[in-house]
């Protein structure tokens, strides 16, 4: 705790005796006292004083800065001696709780602009659905890339089904359906198709291929 310099330091002590009774009658001359500040012993005059039933103070007056600590021993009832210490500085306890009741704290100054809080959160927002656009684009990109990579992959030759063939006098094979699949185990039935093509080609009076055509359905 801290106290103000040239004022009045006081401590309660307690005394008693070997059944707990307290000890009355004792004067400053009873007590031995020592008083440091800072570690060096100082020149204050400690006084011990009867309050009664046991209780006696001990006071001292403060007239220099720094940390006090004060050692009172009682020959007869307590030789280890009682201590404490105290801050002294230029306000006490009571001094700056004061001060601070003093400090008034100007609300009016304090303003929040609102406005400009809305308009920044409007940015942001706008931000975000930008941001959930463009995710959304990217996925769908995403998608059409792996479907034309699937169907790049079945035109040569992976997951794919031919049928529905028809042929000339001459056997060559005028028209056909190709299917490409997305997953193997589906391949030939009407599950997880992924394009389908027809193709029609020409041929001439040799069996000479003149013309070929693969439309996508």
């Amino acid at each position: 705790m801290g106290y103000k310099i040239n004022s009045t330091i006081r401590e309660l002590l307690f005394v008693m005796n070997n059944t707990g009774t307290g000890v009355t009658g004792l004067t400053n001359v009873d007590f031995v006292k020592a008083l440091y500040k800072n570690g060096v012993s100082t020149a204050e005059v400690v006084t011990v004083t009867e309050e009664g039933d046991g209780y006696y103070w001990v006071t001292f007056i403060p007239l220099a800065l720094g940390q006090y600590a004060w050692i009172v021993t009682q020959a007869t009832y307590q030789p280890e001696g009682w201590f404490d210490y105290h801050l002294v500085n230029t306000n006490d306890v009571d001094d700056v709780k004061d001060d601070t009741e003093d400090i008034i704290i100007d609300t009016t100054a304090i303003i929040v602009d609102t406005t400009a809080i809305q308009a920044d959160l409007t940015t942001i927002g706008g931000n975000v659905d930008t941001i959930n656009t463009n995710v959304d684009t990217i996925n769908s990109n995403v998608s059409t890339l792996l479907t034309y990579t699937l169907r790049v992959l079945g035109l040569s030759q992976e997951n794919t089904y031919m049928d529905t063939t028809t042929f000339d006098s001459n056997n060559n094979m005028t028209s056909m359906r190709l299917r490409i699949y997305s997953v193997a185990g589906s391949v030939g039935t009407a599950s997880d198709v992924l394009a389908t093509y027809t193709i029609t080609s020409t041929f001439n009076v040799d069996s000479e291929l003149q013309t070929y055509k693969m439309v996508k359905s």
